[in-house]
């Protein structure tokens, strides 16, 4: 729960949010709380440890598929407007 600028956790932890930080850092508190919390206390962090670099791999996988489907339709569009523009010049829709 965060409120007045506090996070805390279901056992009482409490984290203060500066009006300075970032999204990021208050994000990195919380994951390294969570780590030490928990998962460097697992039998086998390891195997969590690789879960999450899974999905961050999932993640930019991802981001990378969704640039490539822009820049095919910046590309496109692009081609468009070229072709536009070679009709108006060629018509002469354009002052000389």
């Amino acid at each position: 729960m965060i409120e007045e600028n506090v996070f805390e956790r279901d056992f009482g932890e409490k984290i203060i949010i500066k009006k300075k930080d970032t999204l990021a850092d208050v994000v990195l508190n919380i994951i390294l709380i969570e780590m030490q919390k928990s998962i460097l206390n697992d039998n086998k962090p390891e195997e969590i440890f690789y879960l999450i670099i899974d999905e961050f791999k999932k993640f930019f996988s991802a981001s990378e598929n969704i640039t490539e489907e822009v820049v095919k339709r910046n590309e496109k569009l692009q081609a468009i407007q070229s072709t536009i523009m070679q009709n108006k010049t060629q018509k002469g829709d354009f002052e000389k």
